[in-house]
């Protein structure tokens, strides 16, 4: 199984490859934001819809990144 660690490193090596200030750069600069956040993520009680909640814009972000 993959750890948190070599996720977020692999993510950053492939940032670098493809370039930080490319969208893919920035989508990936996104997502380990956010897998960091996820870690003590709590859902607020004002996210009432789906949409609202870090487990949705991490999906957006992969979703993003299949696309390229």
């Amino acid at each position: 199984m993959t750890t948190l660690t070599e996720t977020r490193a692999a993510l950053i090596l492939k940032r670098e490859a493809v370039g930080a200030d490319t969208p893919t750069g920035l989508n990936l600069s996104t997502l380990v934001e956010q897998l960091e956040n996820k870690q003590s993520y709590v859902r607020p009680p004002w996210a009432k819809d789906r949409r609202q909640t870090l487990d949705y814009q991490i999906e957006k972000s992969l979703a993003r990144l299949s696309a390229t």
